[in-house]
This record gives structure tokens, C-alpha cells and sequence, in this order.
């Protein structure tokens, strides 16, 4: 991976890549949502710059978490900078954060004992913690207190060791931890659809399926588990492997995400049902147009059209070409991008309003008279 270099950079740095990093990761994201991720996961890189890209390429990988990642992944990018020197591959591009978090915990022997001793620990319970399953090798302990959620995960990666982001996962729901052989070795929270090793990374394939397996033999034959804590993990592995879980659609369709997520990449095709939800979010329904329909969608139009910059990238992805109907409302604000990438000269109706703005008509001169 070819990274971007900005040594001490400033948050005006920073703010001049943004264009850059939009059109090399984000080109299917609305562009203010994407430009907001970007200041985001700008500002967990503690060299403001040489890692940002790496951390953008992470996230949208699904490696990485916000908010609940962002003290570990700055805590691991500060010791990567500090030891790098001392590690055989020295090249951040080939890390994910948990081989990353691997390749750290090898540097030094007295460290790395004191960390496998930390994921083993004892199944000595403090008080907010029940054993739910024990069922050799495995056992599964639910948590329910902060406090106590910060011993159990203290010695992994998981975010869950912090009192703060602890809290933050228990109101939606308890975890629970699976020891193998009496070592910590998976943790999982329903509510938002994780199930992670001790190096915070996500489980998948066979292992997945086992892990659900033996997660749904919790309470087995209560109601309440079956409905509120399975249906979670359904939903993440039916987008994961690409299975169709038709129990679940009902409870999906309303959300307009989850509803698009699913349809990308489960049903891989339309979903007529979930479009009027889907519609209800601009930014996802370009998306649905753009990455699902693979065309133009005039039933979500009007919705769309709404949006000054919606409208731009739909005129200028989808539909290819002018659009008409929404020009009135494009010319108030992105009349230069209009002009330049989808009319591809002169936009006369425009003009009047362009030379309001000095700044604007400076940037509509120099572009059109390219032409």
C-alpha cells in the first residue's frame, strides 16, 4: 500500500487530502458523509497524517470500529511508530490491527508472557458476571456490570477492557465471553452483530458457525434469547457469507441500512419490498441505485432530488447526463462541478447565479475555459 505522507500535518493538511482520499476509497459514498469519516479517522493518527490512509483502508475493510476502536487503534499506530525498527516487516500496509497487535505482542519476552497469562486468567467470577454454559472444552460467561466487563477483557485487544466503551455496549445488551481449554477466546455482543477473537478480529467461515452454535445453546429454550440475541448474529453472518435468512427479513426491512446491506450483499439483486424504506435515506438510496439497480430509479428521484449534492452525484453516476428537473436546485451550490463533470462545458442558466459568488466564478473561469 502507497501511503500518504504528511509530516506534523495540520488539520488544513489534513482537510486539502480530502479530496484526494475521496475519489481513491469513497466514490460510492455520498461525499458529506464520506468527508465527515475521513476527519474522523484522521484524527486517531498520532503522526496527524502518515497513517491515515492505512486507518481509512482498515475501516472500510471493516477492521476497524468508530468510536469503540479509536483509543486501540491510536495506541497500537504510536507503539507501531515507536518499535516498527524491531519488527521484520516494517510496512504498515500489511497489517490489519489484529496482526498488527500480534506482531507487537511478540517484542519481548517478559511482555508477551505477561499478556498470554492475561487471555488465559482464571474462570474466577466477580460479581456482574454468570456462567450461562459449560460444555467441555467450552465455557460461556455472561456480563453484565462495566466494571466488571474491564476485568474480564483486560490482557486482549478487545475495546470492551475501557469502562467507557464497556458501558456503552451493556446498555445494548449483555456480553459474553467463550473460554476454550479455560483461555479466553471469543467475545460477542448481539446487539451489534460481533463476534471477535482476543485480537479483536472478527471470526468467520467454520469457526463462525460453531461459535453460533454454541452461542445459541445459551438458555436454550428461552424465548427472549432466541429473539433478541440470535437474530443479531443471524443478520451479520447472512451479510458476511452472502446466505439468505428469511426469518429475519421481517425484523430487517424497516431499517433503511440494514435493508440495503442485506440486498447488496445477501439477495445481490432488488428487493422490492424494503425500497420504500431504503428511499427514506438519500445517501443510501444513491447508493441502492448505484450499486443494486445499476441505473437510474425514478420512484426514489423526487427524494433524491431534494439534495443539492445528492442530486450532482446522481446526475453525475447514475443518470450519466444532464438532469434536468434537478438543475434549479444543483446551480445553488455545486454549479462549477455540475458544469465541469456532467455538462462538460458551458452551463449558460447557471452563470447569473455563479458570478454572485467571486470565489466561484474564479473557479468556473479557469476550468471552462479549458474546453
Amino acid at each position: 500500500m502507497k501511503l500518504c505522507h504528511l509530516a506534523e500535518a495540520t488539520l488544513k493538511d489534513i482537510q486539502r487530502r480530502i479530496p484526494i482520499f475521496l475519489q481513491k476509497h469513497y466514490r460510492d459514498t455520498p461525499p458529506d458523509k464520506a468527508t465527515k469519516l475521513i476527519e474522523q479517522l484522521a484524527s486517531l493518527d498520532p503522526t496527524r497524517g502518515k497513517y491515515t490512509e492505512w486507518i481509512i483502508q482498515q475501516h472500510k475493510n471493516k477492521t476497524i470500529r468508530i468510536p469503540e476502536d479509536n483509543e486501540k487503534i491510536t495506541r497500537l499506530l504510536k507503539q507501531f511508530h515507536q518499535r516498527k525498527q524491531q519488527l521484520p516487516d516494517k510496512d504498515i500496509g500489511n497489517y490489519t490491527p489484529g496482526t498488527l497487535a500480534k506482531a507487537l505482542d511478540q517484542i519481548g519476552a517478559s511482555k508477551r508472557q505477561l499478556k498470554k497469562k492475561g487471555r488465559a486468567g482464571k474462570l474466577t467470577l466477580p460479581p456482574g458476571a454468570k456462567l450461562v454454559l459449560d460444555k467441555p472444552p467450552y465455557q460461556i460467561v455472561k456480563i453484565t456490570d462495566p466494571k466488571t466487563a474491564t476485568i474480564i477483557c483486560s490482557g486482549t485487544e478487545w475495546c470492551t477492557a475501557n469502562i467507557e466503551t464497556a458501558e456503552e455496549y451493556l446498555e445494548d445488551g449483555p456480553l459474553y465471553v467463550v473460554y476454550r481449554g479455560g483461555e479466553r477466546y471469543a467475545l460477542a455482543h448481539a446487539n451489534s452483530k460481533q463476534v471477535m477473537n482476543v485480537y479483536d478480529e472478527g471470526f468467520k467461515g467454520k469457526e463462525l458457525v460453531g461459535l453460533l452454535k454454541l452461542l445459541a445453546e445459551i438458555d436454550k429454550g428461552s424465548l427472549k434469547y432466541t429473539e433478541s440475541l440470535l437474530p443479531g448474529f443471524s443478520f451479520w453472518y447472512a451479510v458476511e457469507s452472502g446466505i439468505r435468512v428469511p426469518e429475519i427479513e421481517s425484523a430487517i426491512i424497516e431499517d433503511p441500512l440494514q435493508a440495503y446491506e442485506y440486498t447488496k450483499n445477501v439477495i445481490k439483486g432488488r428487493w422490492p419490498e424494503a425500497e420504500p424504506f431504503i428511499m427514506k435515506d438519500l445517501g443510501l438510496a444513491y447508493l441502492y441505485a448505484k450499486n443494486v439497480i445499476k441505473g437510474r430509479w425514478p420512484e426514489a428521484e423526487p427524494f433524491i432530488m431534494k439534495d443539492s449534492w445528492m442530486a450532482y452525484w446522481y446526475a453525475r453516476f447514475i443518470i450519466k447526463g444532464r438532469w434536468p428537473e434537478a438543475e434549479p436546485l444543483i446551480m445553488k451550490t455545486y454549479p462549477v462541478e455540475y458544469a465541469i463533470y456532467v455538462i462538460k462545458g458551458r452551463w449558460p442558466e447557471a452563470e447569473p447565479t455563479i458570478m454572485k459568488d467571486p470565489d466561484v466564478f474564479v473557479r468556473y473561469k479557469k476550468y471552462i475555459s479549458s474546453f
